[in-house]
């Protein structure tokens, strides 16, 4: 049969003659990114509805690639056969209650499940879900799944990590492994937005790790792999929060966090970093940080020092010049926490 390259066609159709009806799949590994379809003309199915039967196969390839970004896509058993059969998305029609119009077609059900309107009818329209407004204008698939967890060009990392993490979430890929500063990376797309697979260089990167789209975000506005380093762990709860390590080749090591019941995700880093874990971190007397560190010329010291303020009405400082000393205060002004000089080691 014909070839085609990778990413060459969104979808493709075989009309053939020979005996059966059709169907359709989105299998990147074989087709080479395209959903495929097959149709058999000798049924007489092209005709009808217009040619019908070309959107119902292309829909189990669509529906397939949004299943795979996270998005729930109707789903029963038909209990009508024997042996029953799992009906899914464009096969769900007639077992969630829909019927044919006048012209013998299933319109109203496809257009619920393009517009994530699909429901059961025989069961008090319960949601079944399908493809929302906002996935249709998601991003394409840029890389097949073929590539999860490797790469024709890199090898120093873990592939059956990157395989392992790519199985425990869901999101298609934008691009193949590739080398990204210090470390390895595969990009993806999710229906919670884009996150990545990442795996350092070195024995402080002892696999691969996921970092999710809410850490995501914030990890690229805070400089991304070349200020942050790679991570160290998945996200995991510390204290009273989440917390998603990070670590650079040269070993500055860095948090980001989020405070259970709060929406804001600030990054405690470098050198305040090691006076937060001598301080105890977020279990200790500061808790969980509520903003970025920021610099503040103190007279007493002629320098600028880094600041950083946390829930517990604490501030730990530390000098931004040799010889490197840190501290906290024993409670910042809520108005005007700078205000107080700190004392070292206070």
């Amino acid at each position: 049969g014909e070839k085609w390259d990778w990413g060459q066609y969104d979808s493709v159709f075989v009309v053939h003659p020979l005996p059966g009806g059709g169907w359709g799949i989105f299998d990147p590994t074989n087709n080479r990114g395209a959903t495929y379809g097959t149709v058999n003309a000798k049924a007489g199915w092209l005709t009808i509805c217009n040619g019908e039967v070309f959107l119902h196969e292309w829909l189990h390839g669509a529906c397939g690639f949004f299943r795979q970004m996270g998005y729930s896509m109707p789903e029963k058993l038909d209990t009508s056969v024997t042996p029953n059969v799992t009906r899914i998305d464009a096969d769900c029609a007639g077992v969630l209650g829909y019927t044919q119009d006048a012209s013998s077609c299933w319109k109203s059900y496809y257009i619920d499940l393009m517009t994530n309107k699909a429901v059961d009818k025989t069961n008090s329209n319960k949601a079944m879900g399908g493809v929302p407004l906002e996935a249709w204008k998601s991003g394409n698939l840029l890389k097949p799944q073929f590539y999860v967890g490797f790469s024709k060009h890199e090898t120093a990392y873990d592939k059956n990590a990157f395989k392992e993490k790519y199985k425990s979430y869901a999101g298609v890929p934008k691009s193949d492994v590739h080398k990204w500063e210090a470390g390895f990376i595969q990009d993806f797309a999710s229906k919670n937005g884009d996150y990545a697979i990442m795996q350092g260089e070195g024995k402080d990167y002892a696999s691969a790790y996921v970092v999710k789209p809410d850490f995501w975000k914030i990890f690229l506005e805070h400089g991304g792999a070349g200020a942050l380093g790679y991570p160290t762990n998945d996200a995991h709860s510390w204290g009273n929060g989440t917390i998603q390590d990070f670590k650079t080749k040269d070993g500055w090591q860095a948090g980001i966090m989020k405070q259970n019941g709060s929406n804001d995700f600030w990054v405690v880093k470098g050198n305040c970093w090691k006076a937060y874990i001598h301080f105890g971190g977020a279990t200790g007397e500061l808790g969980y940080p509520i903003g970025n560190e920021f610099l503040w010329y103190s007279d007493k010291y002629k320098m600028d020092l880094h600041i950083q303020k946390f829930q517990n009405k604490r501030w730990v400082w530390v000098m931004s010049k040799s010889p490197w000393t840190m501290g906290t205060n024993k409670e910042y002004r809520q108005d005007d926490a700078e205000s107080v000089e700190p004392s070292p080691m206070a």
